[in-house]
């Protein structure tokens, strides 16, 4: 009995251990803060390739060395100040991506032209049909040749009979 009237030991964390976890890693914080060294890291080695494409790493100071198949190890400087090659070769892949994706609007809005044509010219002959208006023997200009281009025709010219089963207009 004389036992049960110890205290039990405590568990868990002593207050001391905490703060010294503390300490370590304010310290880590603060030498990290104060080295002056510029650092960068490449994850993989196809960005290695394209920071050396851009001129952006000091060629003299670095080495790649080839690990294994699609592993690299750089070591080396990053150039304080880009040069004028660097410069151009960044504006061209801005260029070229800028003409990718004007491409791919292109062929959105010409999508886009095709559809609407279709509706237009589904429309006219709509129109037709409910006023009983004949269409001439030349066809009825909905949009002139003036806006026909090189590459698109987009002229509309609505020809041919036009189907009278609907009652309209004139009857």
């Amino acid at each position: 009995m004389a036992d049960s009237n110890d205290p039990e030991p405590k568990k868990g964390l002593p207050g001391g251990f905490l703060i010294f976890i503390f300490a370590v890693v304010l310290i880590i914080l603060t030498l990290q803060s104060v080295s002056t060294g510029k650092n960068g890291r490449v994850s993989f080695s196809y960005q290695l390739e394209h920071l050396d494409n851009l001129h952006l790493i000091d060629r003299d100071q670095s080495k790649k060395v080839a690990v294994k198949d699609n592993l690299v190890t750089f070591s080396g400087k990053f150039l304080d100040q880009v040069s004028q090659e660097g410069k151009d070769r960044f504006q061209y892949l801005q260029l070229l991506n800028q003409n990718q994706e004007l491409q791919s609007q292109i062929t959105s809005i010409q999508v886009a032209l095709d559809a609407l044509q279709k509706s237009v010219v589904s429309s006219a002959r709509y129109f037709f049909s409910i006023t009983g208006q004949p269409v001439s023997k030349g066809g009825y200009t909905i949009i002139g040749r003036n806006y026909d281009t090189d590459s698109r025709i987009n002229s509309i010219v609505i020809n041919g009979p036009i189907e009278k089963n609907r009652v309209n207009l004139a009857q």
